[in-house]
């Protein structure tokens, strides 16, 4: 049976592989303030901005400062796309949610 207690985290620049791994939760800023992903955690998808922070465990978390990016969420694997410009993390947002299921369906 696949692991529901952690995340599959993977954080990408433009031009390289930042960071990947499991961990217990990723947490980080968009418009509406902080917020973070659980396992198990809704579909999810947002612009980022600030920081996005990687727990590892309880003790161990790691951060990646940020200017503009973005955050998606699905089954479990959560995908960070860190320093795009703003017109670009917007692209990868729109191309994201229309790829997602309709919720009325």
């Amino acid at each position: 049976p696949p692991d529901t207690s952690t995340l599959l985290v993977r954080i990408l620049s433009p031009k390289k592989l930042v960071w990947e791994g499991k961990a217990v939760s990723v947490s980080g800023h968009n418009s509406l303030g902080d917020f973070s992903i659980l396992p198990q955690h809704a579909n999810f998808v947002s612009l980022i901005d600030k920081s996005v922070t990687v727990f590892q465990d309880k003790q161990t978390k790691q951060s990646f400062p940020i200017k503009h990016g973005l955050i998606f969420s699905r089954n479990n694997a959560v995908s960070v796309f860190i320093d795009l410009p703003l017109g670009q993390a917007r692209q990868k947002l729109w191309r994201q949610l229309m790829r997602a299921p309709d919720p009325a369906a």
